[in-house]
């Protein structure tokens, strides 16, 4: 029957509508903003975080290192590059996953923010997980990173990060590259010379492969025993070292010779962090 609705039955349309609206709202913002996720769930186990695009609140560690702003420096890049404040890394509860990084770098150019967290505070903070790659090198891995830190709170200071020691807490593999790494020519056989490693995102396999090694401790403390220098710093700041590890390739001269079908276990060191000698309990 197409009569008119009553005055009652408008009062129920509207109470169901507020309720529905109230419900949408609800899940839109549950959608675009996760509370609570520990860092190692944020990096996930595979090369690209599953919280991708999303906003995070109340996320926890301590300050590990944080980016040098240089006075003085032999290369005038350095200068550069780091004449202001970027951002620092921050160290969360680890993972039993060891395909899960613990740390992440949290990305800001705001002074501000900068000069109020040091480096053994524990904070907290909200911030947009994103999949960095610079323009320029759109070949390169990404890096996991929280942009647009926010709601920052500090708990308490001077508090230690334990590093992981390489070669005695882990240890990286030594025969296979990446997962990619197949046929008589290793990775160099993928079409074109480019690696779609990070497109697939499958499941990293930290024990077998040297790359998922490596980005299993994305943005983690770590201490090298013994390192070994193979070469000069870029104007960067930055070198390849090995450490008291298993190695394969080693020459005469005491440095790595690639060879297909061997993978080197290097490490890549970055002179323009500020952070302090880590102590293991």
């Amino acid at each position: 029957m197409g009569g008119a609705a009553s005055h009652s039955d408008s009062s129920f349309l509207g109470l169901v509508m507020g309720k529905l609206l109230s419900w949408f709202c609800i899940t839109a913002v549950s959608v675009s903003a996760v509370s609570s996720l520990t860092i190692a769930e944020i990096q996930g186990s595979g090369w690209q975080s599953p919280y991708n695009g999303q906003t995070v609140r109340n996320v926890t560690g301590v300050v590990s290192a944080k980016v040098c702003r240089r006075h003085n420096s032999y290369h005038a890049s350095v200068l550069i590059r780091y004449q202001g404040p970027n951002g620092f890394w921050l160290a969360g509860q680890r993972s039993t996953d060891v395909r899960n990084s613990s740390s992440i770098y949290v990305y800001t150019t705001s002074a501000t923010i900068q000069d109020r967290v040091k480096v053994g505070d524990s904070i907290s903070l909200t911030g947009k997980v994103t999949e960095y790659k610079s323009p320029s090198s759109p070949t390169h891995l990404s890096l996991t990173e929280l942009m647009s830190p926010a709601d920052i709170v500090v708990g308490s200071s001077n508090n230690r990060v334990s590093p992981v020691i390489l070669g005695k807490d882990r240890s990286p593999p030594t025969r296979h590259f990446s997962a990619l790494d197949a046929g008589a020519d290793g990775f160099l056989s993928v079409p074109n010379n480019s690696s779609r490693i990070e497109e697939v995102n499958a499941r990293l396999q930290p024990t077998k492969y040297g790359l998922d090694f490596w980005e299993s401790l994305e943005g983690q403390l770590v201490t090298i025993p013994g390192p070994t220098s193979l070469g000069f710093p870029n104007n960067y700041g930055e070198f390849w070292v090995y450490g008291d590890w298993t190695v394969t390739g080693k020459n005469k001269r005491g440095g790595l010779t690639i060879n297909i079908g061997t993978y080197l276990s290097l490490a890549y060191s970055d002179e323009s962090v500020d952070s302090p000698l880590p102590t293991r309990p």
